[in-house]
C-alpha cells in the first residue's frame, strides 16, 4: 500500500447510489490517483451490480451472502485495482440517497472489492491495509468477508463494517475511530441520558465474526452508535481481543454469545442505558472480561447466562442508577472470578452465582493485579493515542496491540 497516496476524506458522502458520467469519472479518477479505464470498470460493475440485486424480492430471494458471493466472481476478474480505486468509487456514487436495498448491495461491493484486493496481495505475500477517513455512508464494507486491516477514522452512516468476517469468513484487525462523533458535542445527535437516539445509527461494526466467523483484533475509540460491536464472535465465532473504549450506545451485547469464544474483552469509558449485556451467555465463553470508568442505567447483566463461561470478571468504576452485575452465572452459567472493584448502584450481584467473588478492599487490591496481568492501562492508553495520528501510526499502535494482546495470549489463554 502507497501510505502517501491514501485520501485523507473523501468529501461529505451521501449515503446512496448514482449514475456517473464520463466525464465526471475523468475528474474523480485524477482526484484519487487513479486510472480513469479502472475506475470505468469499477463503475460498471456497481452499475450492473445494484441494477440486478438492489430490490427487495431479489435481495430477500438471494441473501447477502449470496450476492456477496455472485459479486466476487465478478470482481475476480476484473483488472488490477488499488484501495484508492476503491474510494474513488466511493466518491462517484456519492449522491442522493437511494433506497435501503440499493445502499446495502452498493456497501457490500466495497466489502468484496476489499476482499479481492486482500486475496491479490495475500498472492503476493503483500499485506493489505485499508485506511478510509472522512467517509459518509450507510453499509460501508458491509460484509466484508477476507480482510487484513481496516482503518476507519472520522466516518459516518448506519451498518458500516456490519456482519464483516461473518460466515466462517475472517479479518485479522477493524480499527474504528470517531466514527458517528462530532467534536463540538463529542457524539452526533446528543439526547438524553438513555441515549435512544443514537439508535437512529445502527449496526457500528455489530455481529462481527459471528456464524464460524474469526478477528483476531477489534478496536472502537470514541463511537457513538446504536448496538456497536454487538454480536461479535457470537454463533460460533471467535476473536482475540475486542477493545471498546469512549462508547455512547448500548454496546457490546451478546458478544461470544451462542457457543462463540473471545479470549479477551476490554471495556472502557461506556456511556449507555442498557449496559453490555448477556457477555458469554447461551454457552459462549470469554477469558477475560473487564468492564471499567463506566456509568449506565443497567450494567453488565445476565452475563455468562445459561451455561456460559467467563474465566475472569473484572469491574471497576462503574455507577448504575438500577443495578450492577446481576443475574451472572444464572441457569447453570459459571463465572470462575467476579472482581466487583468501586461499583456503586442500588443493586448489586443481585442472583448473581460465581465461584469466587470479590469486593471492597480486597477487590481494589485484586483489580490492581489484573490490570498488571492484562496490562489494561496501557491497552487503553494505547486505545486512546489513535485520535488525531496519521494512518501509519493508526497501524503501528494497533499492531503494538496485537502484540501485547499475543503475549497475553501466551501466559493465560494457552
Amino acid at each position: 500500500m502507497n501510505i502517501d497516496n491514501i485520501p485523507s476524506a473523501v468529501e461529505q458522502l451521501a449515503y446512496g447510489f448514482r449514475k456517473v458520467g464520463q466525464d465526471e469519472s475523468k475528474v474523480l479518477a485524477s482526484k484519487h490517483c487513479t486510472e480513469p479505464v479502472v475506475l470505468k470498470q469499477l463503475i460498471e460493475l456497481s452499475d450492473h451490480v445494484v441494477d440486478k440485486y438492489g430490490n427487495s424480492n431479489v435481495l430477500a430471494k438471494i441473501g447477502p451472502s449470496g450476492v456477496y458471493k455472485e459479486t466476487y466472481k465478478q470482481a475476480s476478474v476484473l483488472p488490477a485495482f488499488a484501495q484508492d480505486d476503491i474510494f474513488a468509487l466511493i466518491a462517484a456514487k456519492s449522491g442522493c440517497c437511494g433506497p435501503k436495498e440499493e445502499q446495502k448491495v452498493f456497501g457490500l461491493l466495497t466489502g468484496v472489492l476489499a476482499h479481492v484486493l486482500t486475496d491479490r496481495n495475500n498472492a503476493c505475500g503483500k499485506r493489505t491495509v485499508i485506511y478510509g477517513s472522512g467517509i459518509n455512508m450507510n453499509y460501508l464494507f458491509y460484509n466484508t468477508h477476507i480482510a487484513d486491516m481496516i482503518i476507519l477514522d472520522k466516518c459516518s452512516g448506519s451498518h458500516i463494517l456490519e456482519y464483516a468476517a461473518s460466515d466462517s469468513g475472517s479479518v485479522n484487525c477493524i480499527v474504528l475511530n470517531k466514527v458517528n462523533y462530532d467534536d463540538k458535542t463529542h457524539y452526533q445527535k446528543p439526547g438524553p441520558f438513555s441515549f435512544l437516539s443514537h439508535f437512529e445509527i445502527a449496526g457500528t461494526a455489530s455481529h462481527i465474526a459471528q456464524n464460524s466467523g474469526r478477528i483476531n483484533t477489534l478496536v472502537l475509540n470514541k463511537v457513538s452508535s446504536g448496538s456497536p460491536a454487538k454480536g461479535t464472535a457470537s454463533q460460533f465465532g471467535r476473536a482475540g481481543i475486542v477493545i471498546l473504549n469512549d462508547i455512547a450506545g448500548d454496546c457490546g451485547a451478546d458478544i461470544a454469545r451462542n457457543k462463540g469464544t473471545a479470549d479477551m474483552v476490554l471495556m472502557n469509558k461506556l456511556k449507555c442505558e442498557m449496559g453490555p449485556m448477556f457477555i458469554a451467555a447461551d454457552s459462549g465463553l470469554v477469558h477475560f472480561y473487564a468492564l471499567q470508568n463506566s456509568v449506565g442505567s443497567e450494567m453488565a447483566a445476565l452475563i455468562a447466562h445459561e451455561h456460559g463461561k467467563i474465566d475472569v470478571m473484572l469491574l471497576d468504576r462503574v455507577r448504575a442508577d438500577n443495578a450492577i452485575a446481576c443475574g451472572i452465572g444464572g441457569k447453570k452459567g459459571q463465572v470462575k472470578k467476579l472482581v466487583l472493584s468501586r461499583v456503586k448502584a442500588k443493586l448489586i450481584a443481585n442472583n448473581t452465582k460465581a465461584k469466587e467473588i470479590i469486593t471492597g478492599n480486597a477487590a481494589l487490591q485484586e483489580y490492581k493485579i489484573l490490570s498488571e496481568q492484562y496490562k489494561l492501562e496501557e491497552l487503553v492508553q494505547l486505545t486512546e493515542s489513535i485520535d488525531g495520528k496519521a494512518p501509519e501510526e493508526i497501524m503501528g499502535i494497533a499492531d503494538s496491540i496485537a502484540l501485547i494482546y499475543n503475549a497475553i495470549a501466551k501466559e493465560n489463554f494457552a
